[in-house]
């Protein structure tokens, strides 16, 4: 019988087809986790990939990328520790970015499929929190007309991003730190917004905020809600009404409080209240103060509206707990089981078990009065992960103490300004305990070499009165 092909061709064509085979199997998409997979991930403990040059199965590709059949091999030879290993480079696209789309979108579909996500990733986050209890955060959920933060996130939503991206670049310019100052620009601002400022007002007085329930909308706190009051008190000192000026102070202190200081709140939401805490001094000392006539200056008065008081490490314990349930129930579960997510680590449920172990070992030691006054931080320790995992856990878990630090810092640099210009002795930080630089000659406030963590606060100049 003779053969349909010669052999020499079979011999040719045989090792061909087994690299289309084993390509085909390799660059196979892989099916997104089922329902049933999801509910079972974090019940147990998982352990590292094991890489291996030798054994390409374990580079667990899961993607017809190329590249990610690269970056899979690069964590093999990462594992032979060699001093000549080459050193890939990823450029793309961030993992997150489907997700994020979602769920900031103005589509009420996007945002259906926003919390369809979530929704499918619950019980993974309930099996974690059952296994480190230590994480789970004993804030409390406010009833709607109580709570600022559901009036600031209606107040979000009524406006929409477009118009919060707008009115944001437009303040911006209305609050110069170098161009000239148009008081001129600034009313017609005010005017055109009056009803908004109203709104504003009235939340920055309300006493209670949480974001208990809201996390989920990803609200991003616009800076410029406080800056808005802030135009309109510097506003108010350059027409001489100082009494309008300090309560517009007053209510941007407010409202700072209320969003650093709410219920659940994570470093993000801390971050945006410090900043506008730092931005209300800035503009007292430089453009409100030095208007004010000596005979109508009332220091006490003033203080009391900038007024906030550094806070504990058992604060930052709670922070610290907000943002693992942030960050792991509404951001990085949903986008490892986002079918349309790019570049899934291969390592997923490992990579979320490290950072909740990770944060629950943080959490431990600010727990700790003797081992918080050391004010030390290790570092997480992505060795173990695979290359994605590394990609995507670099924006978690990154020194959240540093930003805590200076935030406290900045804190007692406001107290330590009004002690000075009340002259009483220069005071000491609520960090370290040490005292405040402060030069009587050129009238800078400043931090020590050895207070500063990083990039810390800048100096501040205070007006002779």
């Amino acid at each position: 019988m003779k053969l349909p092909i010669h052999p020499r061709k079979m011999a040719f064509l045989l090792p061909c087809l087994l690299v289309i085979a084993f390509l085909v199997v390799v660059f196979w998409p892989a099916s997104p986790p089922s329902a049933e997979d999801i509910a079972i991930r974090g019940k147990y403990r998982t352990f590292p990939l094991e890489h291996s040059v030798l054994s390409p199965g374990s580079w667990k590709v899961s993607s017809s990328d190329l590249e990610d059949w690269i970056d899979e091999g690069s964590d093999a030879l990462r594992s032979l520790r060699l001093p000549t290993a080459p050193q890939f480079r990823n450029d793309r696209t961030s993992f997150f970015e489907h997700l994020r789309n979602l769920r900031f979108s103005d589509d009420p579909a996007d945002r259906a499929e926003y919390q369809r996500l979530v929704k499918l990733g619950e019980p993974w986050f309930q099996n974690l929190l059952n296994r480190y209890p230590e994480l789970k955060l004993d804030a409390k959920k406010l009833p709607d007309e109580r709570n600022a933060m559901h009036r600031l996130t209606a107040l979000q939503e009524r406006l929409g991003i477009r118009t919060l991206i707008q009115m944001s670049q437009e303040i911006q310019g209305l609050l110069p730190k170098r161009e000239p100052w148009n008081p001129e620009k600034a009313q017609a601002w005010l005017d055109a917004h009056r009803d908004l400022i109203d709104d504003i007002r009235k939340i920055s007085h309300m006493t209670e905020s949480s974001i208990i329930c809201l996390e989920y909308k990803g609200t991003r706190y616009p800076y410029w809600f406080g800056d808005a009051l802030l135009l309109e008190a510097r506003l108010s000192a350059e027409y001489g009404d100082w009494q309008a000026a300090l309560e517009n102070v007053r209510a941007a202190s407010g409202l700072s409080r209320l969003v650093r200081n709410a219920e659940g709140a994570d470093f993000a939401q801390n971050a945006a209240g410090s900043s506008l805490e730092g931005r209300i001094r800035d503009q007292f000392l430089e453009t409100i103060l030095p208007t004010i006539p000596p005979e109508k200056l009332d220091l006490a008065a003033w203080r009391d509206a900038l007024r906030s008081e550094p806070r504990s490490p058992a604060d930052f314990t709670d922070i610290l707990k907000a943002e693992w349930n942030t960050k792991t129930r509404y951001e990085l579960i949903p986008a490892l089981v986002d079918p349309a997510a790019t570049d899934c680590p291969p390592d997923a449920e490992y990579l979320v078990q490290a950072y909740t172990e990770y944060m629950a070992e943080r959490v431990a030691q600010y727990a700790d009065p003797v081992r918080a006054a050391a004010f030390s931080w290790t570092d997480f320790d992505s060795d173990s992960l695979s290359r994605r995992g590394t990609e995507v856990i670099d924006s978690f878990a990154y020194s959240f103490h540093i930003s805590w630090y200076r935030s406290q810092l900045r804190t007692g640099l406001t107290q330590a300004a009004f002690d000075i210009l009340e002259g009483k002795p220069v005071p000491c930080d609520p960090v370290h305990g040490l005292p405040y630089q402060w030069n009587p000659e050129t009238r800078e406030l400043s931090l020590s070499r050895k207070q500063v963590p990083r990039d810390g606060a800048r100096a501040i100049k205070l007006p002779k009165l």
